[in-house]
C-alpha cells in the first residue's frame, strides 16, 4: 500500500462526494434553503439562541459570512436578532416559529438525501462510516505551529 497515493485518492473521492452532495441538494431544493442556512437552523433549533461569532465558529465560516447568511434569513423570517438585555452591544440569533417549521421539513429532506447518497451501504457499512467520522472529528489535530 502506498499511503500517499491512498490519501490523495481519499482527497479526490471526498471532494467528488461533496460535489455530489451539493448537486443533489440544489436539484431537490424547492424551498430555496442553502446548506449553510439549513445548518444555521439546525444549530439554533437544537442549541437555542447563539451569538453570530459562536455560530460562525461552530459552522466553520467567517463572521462576515454568518452576517450575510443571517441578513438573508432575517429577511425571510426564519431567524431574528435579539439584543442581550444586560449588554445591548451583544446580539443573539434566534430561530423563529417559521424557521422551526422549515427545520422540520429540512430534516425529512436531509434524510431523503442521505438515503439517496448512502442507501447502497449496509447497516454495518454505515456503522463503520460513523465510527470513522467520529474518529476524524474527535482526533486532536496538531496546530500548524506543531507540524
Amino acid at each position: 500500500m502506498n499511503r500517499q497515493k491512498d490519501l490523495m485518492d481519499l482527497f479526490r473521492m471526498y471532494r467528488t462526494h461533496s460535489k455530489i452532495w451539493a448537486t443533489e441538494w440544489s436539484r431537490n431544493n424547492a424551498d430555496g434553503i442553502s446548506v449553510s442556512e439549513a445548518l444555521v437552523l439546525e444549530v439554533l433549533g437544537t442549541k437555542g439562541a447563539q451569538k453570530a461569532s459562536s455560530l460562525a465558529s461552530e459552522l466553520g465560516i467567517t463572521t462576515g459570512g454568518i452576517t450575510g447568511i443571517a441578513d438573508k434569513m432575517v429577511k425571510a423570517g426564519l431567524i431574528r436578532r435579539l439584543k442581550d438585555e444586560l449588554d445591548r452591544r451583544v446580539v443573539y440569533l434566534h430561530i423563529t416559529e417559521l424557521g422551526s417549521n422549515v427545520l422540520g421539513t429540512l430534516d425529512e429532506k436531509i434524510l431523503n438525501q442521505m438515503e439517496r447518497l448512502f442507501g447502497m451501504l449496509t447497516d454495518s457499512d454505515i456503522q463503520e462510516l460513523l465510527r470513522i467520522y467520529d474518529k476524524l472529528i474527535h482526533y486532536d489535530q496538531p496546530s500548524d505551529n506543531e507540524q
